[in-house]
């Protein structure tokens, strides 16, 4: 996997957020690196269900154009 995917900016603004806090600093990046992950997981699949409906589509339209 290649690097430079987070921007460093959204990197810093978490950090900045966790740093502030009282709470345990090591739970909170779990909470939300747990967030992230299923965040990630939902999109992903929301966009594969799309791109295969639309592949789906492109694919029943060609097979309409040919008489």
């Amino acid at each position: 996997m290649g690097q430079g995917i987070i921007v460093d900016s959204s990197i810093r603004h978490i950090a900045r957020k966790i740093s502030i806090q009282d709470e345990n600093k090591k739970e909170m990046i779990n909470n939300y690196l747990d967030e992230v992950r299923r965040n990630l997981l939902l999109n992903i699949n929301q966009y594969e269900k799309l791109d295969t409906s639309m592949r789906s589509e492109t694919s029943n339209d060609v097979a309409d154009d040919i008489p």
